[in-house]
């Protein structure tokens, strides 16, 4: 009689091994449509006099999630960082943010402290923390 193969991580194809599953379909339940504001820096360099300068660019629609960064994780971070409002921000699509980039939504501004790209399982994430001026949120 012979015993049917033993199929385990061994038995997977090179080309295949890496791979994510695609949680698209999973993840739009979770998500909703939003509209994103972003403002990107330019500078210091010669061609802005050396100066910062910030561009706002159109609003974007996108399906997305805000949700409050997880406590175990911020545990870790930096003592002075940790009292900071941090927020986790899901999407799929690439909203082309980069650190530093401010990031309005809902009438929130956050500031973009990193950027994942999770494209291979079908969404992106962006860590955020909530902005102030004069101690108000801005």
């Amino acid at each position: 009689m012979q015993h049917p193969p033993i199929f385990n991580a061994n038995s997977v194809p090179q080309e295949t091994m890496g791979y994510l599953p695609d949680m698209s379909d999973t993840l739009m339940e979770w998500l909703r449509p939003m509209v994103i504001r972003r403002t990107t820096k330019t500078g210091p360099n010669a061609a802005t006099e050396f100066k910062v300068l910030e561009t706002a660019q159109t609003p974007q629609n996108f399906n997305g999630c805000i949700q409050p960064y997880p406590e175990e994780k911020l545990v870790m971070k930096p003592t002075e960082q940790r009292s900071w409002k941090w927020w986790k921000m899901f999407s799929t699509t690439d909203l082309l943010l980069i650190n530093d980039d401010k990031a309005e939504v809902d009438n929130i501004t956050y500031r973009v402290m990193s950027n994942k790209n999770w494209n291979q399982a079908g969404f992106f994430v962006y860590e955020m923390i909530q902005t102030y001026q004069n101690g108000q949120p801005a």
